[in-house]
């Protein structure tokens, strides 16, 4: 499950417009990148080393973005 408070300070931080990240994604539609930031639809597994590599994740960063279980999630937020 996407993180998705995380994915977007990770975005707004890189400087990147999101029609940028949607370009380097092949990513048309504002309505599938929406759905994918908030966990409509997955991000495969191409667009994940894609985010990685133009957002200059780590390794944690990209574990606690992206391969969160939904209980894990949940606590994360709620501490938040």
């Amino acid at each position: 499950m996407t993180n998705t408070t995380l994915l977007r300070v990770a975005i707004n931080n890189s400087g990147l417009k999101l029609n940028a990240v949607m370009e380097a994604l092949e990513i048309k539609s504002y309505t599938t990148m929406r759905d994918k930031i908030n966990n409509v639809q997955n991000f495969t597994v191409r667009e994940i080393l894609i985010l990685c590599e133009l957002l200059n994740l780590t390794k944690e960063q990209r574990e606690q973005i992206f391969f969160m279980s939904k209980t894990e999630l949940d606590s994360a937020l709620k501490g938040a």
